[in-house]
């Protein structure tokens, strides 16, 4: 009688660790998916220079694109720094950030939704003239009147910062670009949709 009593003890032992490692398993890989669902966003490679409508004054432009064809991104923040491009001791290349109190003003920097990717605009980057003609509210233009073309003579790197909130995991996600070329500094202005080119 006691052995089957103790085999009993031990079978519902073992029934509670495979729930429990089951359940941990089931969890761990709920939170994994989570952690994988982050905005997806592009940021401009170039800089148009522009003229602003309003005022008649020159303006550097960046354009962000959400990718995320099934999800809007939320809460969606810009910000605009310089780095003082220094020599390391090793032949490459270091980076001081400036004083956040001279971050560079931009225009339009923040977007509180930004809606999914428009799918039907996916041959634009492969078919320039392509002409858009549906929604394009999955992508913004922000600016600023800064002299960026004095910035980068002055051998330093422009950062633009974007962040942005996914809607269902809730978590946030940093895309950063660097432009310290006069290269990436191009007349004209970014074309509609699905593209970064400029015009």
């Amino acid at each position: 009688m006691s052995n089957i009593s103790f085999a009993l003890i031990t079978l519902d032992w073992t029934s509670i660790l495979t729930g429990v490692l089951s359940s941990l398993a089931a969890s761990s890989f709920f939170i994994l998916i989570l952690f994988r669902i982050r905005p997806h966003v592009r940021i401009s490679p170039v800089i148009a220079k522009d003229v602003n409508p309003d005022t008649g004054d020159t303006v550097f432009v960046f354009k962000v694109i959400n990718r995320s064809p099934f999800f809007k991104i939320y809460d969606l923040k810009c910000s605009l720094r310089i780095h003082i491009n220094k020599s390391s001791h090793n032949n490459g290349e270091d980076r001081k950030r400036t004083d956040d109190n001279d971050k560079l003003t931009l225009i339009n920097d923040n977007f509180w939704v930004l809606s999914n990717f428009n799918i039907k605009h996916i041959s634009q980057r492969f078919d320039k003239e392509l002409k858009v003609k549906t929604r394009t509210d999955y992508a913004v233009q922000v600016g600023t009147e800064y002299d960026l073309e004095k910035v980068i003579s002055e051998n330093k790197t422009i950062e633009l910062q974007v962040s942005a909130k996914h809607p269902l995991s809730g978590f946030t996600k940093v895309t950063i670009e660097d432009y310290k070329h006069k290269t990436k500094i191009v007349s004209g202005s970014f074309g509609s949709g699905n593209c970064f080119d400029i015009k």
